[in-house]
């Protein structure tokens, strides 16, 4: 299952050695994205955080990975599952056909 995974940094926390933590946050997405775990990954233009498009089992498998980033503690997360855009529409005319008649 396909979940978007966003990310903020925390305000007022200081990072000790924010050019080592980047380094091994750089490894683990590359990682990652190199299995095919995470799809994609992007910055803000703003430098307000980032977005990815993870590929795994559950929820549950979604935050493993989240907290398994080595700056999973210097930031906000959020998760949120995804379906298939067509799937989706496919869905919503269903339930439509069948609520509002003719």
């Amino acid at each position: 299952m396909k979940y978007l995974a966003t990310v903020r940094p925390r305000e007022g926390v200081e990072i000790p050695d924010p050019v080592s933590l980047a380094r091994q946050s750089r490894a683990y997405f590359a990682d990652y994205m190199a299995q095919g775990v995470i799809e994609c990954m992007y910055q803000f233009a703003d430098g307000e955080g980032s977005i990815a498009i993870l590929d795994v089992e559950s929820e549950e498998a979604a935050w493993a990975l989240i907290n398994a980033n080595p700056s999973h503690s210097y930031a906000y997360h959020e998760v949120k599952a995804l379906v298939d855009g067509p799937e989706a529409f496919d869905r919503f005319i269903a339930v439509m056909e069948q609520a509002v008649p003719g």
